[in-house]
């Protein structure tokens, strides 16, 4: 129900362009807004499992520049594809630009320590194949 309701408010922004006197500040506000919504739909889609579509999303939240709740929801849906890289990378942008966001920083722990956990598990294998 709530995704179909972002594609409603997704056309009606797309309708807002088409009219006469859009200003710079007003197209910089509906392209705000439209980032919001991809943002928040993205929510949605990655609570029903739709990692892709979740993946979509935000990356469209992010076309007119760097989101830090869209980099947060990217490096989600990476976590659960298991790119832990992918993930990393994503929660580490969000991090830097939103340092105090207790969130973000709680992902990129958990995402740090697989990460650690993967590459102690490699050693392991590799040393085991060369002893």
């Amino acid at each position: 129900m709530a995704i179909k309701k972002y594609r409603k408010a997704l056309r009606y922004l797309d309708m807002c362009w088409e009219k006469d006197g859009v200003d710079q500040d007003k197209s910089t506000a509906l392209r705000k807004t439209k980032s919001q919504i991809f943002t928040n739909s993205s929510a949605c889609k990655l609570k029903l499992g739709d990692l892709n579509g979740a993946l979509l999303d935000a990356d469209f939240a992010m076309h007119d520049g760097d989101n830090a709740k869209a980099l947060f929801r990217k490096g989600q849906v990476y976590m659960l594809l298991n790119d832990l890289d992918a993930a990393l990378e994503s929660f580490k942008k969000a991090l830097e630009l939103e340092p105090n966001d207790g969130g973000i920083k709680k992902e990129y722990a958990i995402v740090r320590k697989k990460v650690a956990d993967r590459h102690d598990k490699e050693k392991k294998a590799y040393s085991k194949m060369f002893n």
